[in-house]
């Protein structure tokens, strides 16, 4: 009778600690959700959603056209030097050289000919070269054979342009007077676009309103000048500059 009621105990007791085992579990999975709901991260249920219209009472509109840029301007043309032309600049153009011919009566500087020329302020002196130098000297009929040949030239076309004019020197074939360092020169030609640049003159109208003058090719604003008896290349200028740059063509003497 004792052993069975011992038994009847024995299972009360282990029944009594499997209900205690299962409470403390249930109340572990109660305190695990509740330090899950005080945490930081919420729910899925309670993540925010976007307002709906319903939330916030504001239906959108269709949308609109939208809005084209105006097309982008043209790239500016080139200019001069490769630059470019801002709109509505106008580019310059260049002045066109052209042979003039001279007083009348006189050979006209046309290629071929051969002529003297004589400055406008040194009347019997002409331009020659001497030590193939350009200069200016008194020269007429009773001159020595020499200063004769020395002052003529035969009119070539322009080597750098031949709407302009190069001077070879009669007595030295294949020499040209040309500028170095804006004085006169007579070289030997070269085979270089400075040679040929610094050896074209263009005629036009006399800076002394008379005959002609003599402009630099690559120096357009400069021209063939005397000052005392040597040539050189100097700035346009009126009175007595304008009239040291101005020749009468004539024939050879």
């Amino acid at each position: 009778m004792r052993t069975a009621v011992q038994r009847h105990a024995r299972a009360l007791s282990w029944r009594g600690r499997a209900a205690l085992v299962a409470l403390a579990m249930v109340g572990l999975v109660v305190l695990g959700a509740a330090v899950t709901s005080g945490s930081d991260i919420p729910p899925a249920s309670l993540t925010a959603q976007p307002p709906t219209p319903e939330d916030t009472g504001y239906w959108p509109t269709a949308p609109g056209p939208v809005a084209t840029p105006p097309p982008s301007r043209p790239p500016p043309s080139p200019g001069p030097e490769g630059g470019a032309t801002p709109p509505g600049t106008s580019v310059p153009a260049r002045a066109t050289p052209s042979r003039t011919t001279p007083a009348p009566g006189g050979p006209a500087l046309t290629p071929g000919a051969r002529i003297g020329l004589e400055p406008l302020t040194r009347p019997g002196h002409r331009v020659r070269h001497r030590d193939f130098v350009g200069r200016i000297d008194p020269v007429g009929a009773g001159s020595a054979p020499l200063d004769k040949a020395d002052s003529t030239f035969t009119v070539r076309a322009g080597l750098a342009d031949s709407r302009c004019v190069s001077l070879e020197a009669v007595n030295y074939p294949g020499f040209y007077l040309r500028h170095q360092d804006f004085a006169i020169h007579l070289h030997r030609r070269e085979a270089s676009a400075l040679y040929a640049a610094d050896a074209t003159f263009c005629p036009g109208a006399g800076l002394a309103g008379k005959d002609v003058s003599l402009r630099s090719y690559n120096y357009p604003d400069r021209y063939l000048y005397h000052e005392r008896s040597r040539l050189y290349i100097a700035r346009a200028g009126g009175g007595a500059a304008g009239s040291a740059m101005t020749f009468a063509v004539r024939a050879p003497v």
